[in-house]
């Protein structure tokens, strides 16, 4: 949503509209129109687009004691952080201008940058400076740095750790937002109120924000809203099961060499019997990766099968 702001004065809006009334065909500075008088900001005009693409996710069909609840997908190797489009060559969700710390020790161009297992996310969330990483739990008691049970994002390790979420539940605090998408963009994974606040006083909630690839807690000018992904979900029922297509448009592209890394996420809720009279419904996460080249044509529309897609981290 955009939210007009108060007019300001303009000392030169009275010369714009003097120079229109005499030649109402001129463009005066690219900043006056026949149709509007309206004085287009400079900065506007400065702004980067990226390149975009449209993708098309077919034939996603739940298993028969899973139902779907929603998907997120999401550009890892791009952010958008104060107001801009950043590349993210590392895809570890700090952008690449960001990513150089002489305190931290963090490097663009890996997503552990001191090898210690623990991502430079969390690191760069959490503060932790190099003297206070080296105080990261290290094996046995991390015996796995890899292990990821709930395909959230984040190792067994880092939940157990340092976000303090399960480890074996995809959505620890139940907003509906998976752990390490929440963790990615700046939101508490054990906050299960935070899903539907607006903070940045937008009309969109973190929800929303986190779906649609924009920033939380920046309010989504027109720029930003130019920017926010686009989704459409198609049912079919022919097969005689509950089937899922997918379209999402607008999935801005950076400009990296080792190609964008998208990241698609299915959450669903599975129905587990705990005994015979007692069953209950716990999330349940799929994830799916894409790899689209920064030499992509502009609104090219990349179709894939799920069942094809790569379900590890590319």
């Amino acid at each position: 949503m955009i939210q007009s702001g108060k007019k300001q004065p303009n000392h030169g809006i009275e010369f714009a509209i003097l120079v229109q009334s005499l030649a109402c065909s001129v463009v005066v500075l690219l900043l006056v129109s026949c149709e509007n008088s309206r004085l287009i900001p400079l900065t506007s005009l400065e702004t980067y687009m990226p390149p975009t693409v449209t993708v098309i996710i077919k034939n996603y069909c739940p298993a028969p004691d899973h139902a779907f609840t929603d998907v997120f997908v999401s550009n890892y190797s791009a952010e958008v952080w104060g107001g801009k489009f950043l590349d993210d060559f590392d895809r570890d969700g700090i952008p690449n201008i960001y990513d150089s710390s002489a305190t931290l020790g963090l490097s663009p161009y890996s997503d552990d940058s001191n090898q210690d297992g623990y991502h430079d996310l969390l690191v760069y969330r959490g503060g932790f400076a190099l003297a206070e990483q080296r105080k990261f739990p290290a094996p046995p008691r991390c015996p796995d740095l890899t292990a990821d049970d709930d395909h959230d994002g984040l190792s067994n390790c880092e939940e157990q750790f340092i976000t303090h979420t399960d480890p074996q539940n995809p959505d620890t605090d139940g907003d509906g937002i998976p752990d390490g998408l929440e963790v990615r963009a700046g939101l508490d994974p054990l906050d299960g109120t935070d899903a539907h606040l607006n903070p940045d006083g937008d009309n969109w909630d973190n929800y929303q924000e986190v779906k649609f690839h924009t920033p939380f807690n920046e309010y989504n000018n027109e720029y930003l809203n130019k920017l926010a992904y686009q989704y459409q979900t198609t049912t079919d029922f022919s097969t005689g099961s509950i089937c899922y297509t997918f379209t999402v448009s607008n999935i801005g592209i950076a400009n990296v060499s080792n190609s964008n890394l998208i990241s698609v996420q299915i959450l669903e809720q599975k129905t587990v019997s705990v005994d015979p009279s007692n069953y209950r419904q716990v999330p349940y996460l799929t994830r799916k990766f894409i790899l689209v080249p920064r030499t992509q044509k502009d609104k090219s529309v990349l179709s894939f099968d799920y069942g094809q897609m790569q379900s590890e981290d590319l």
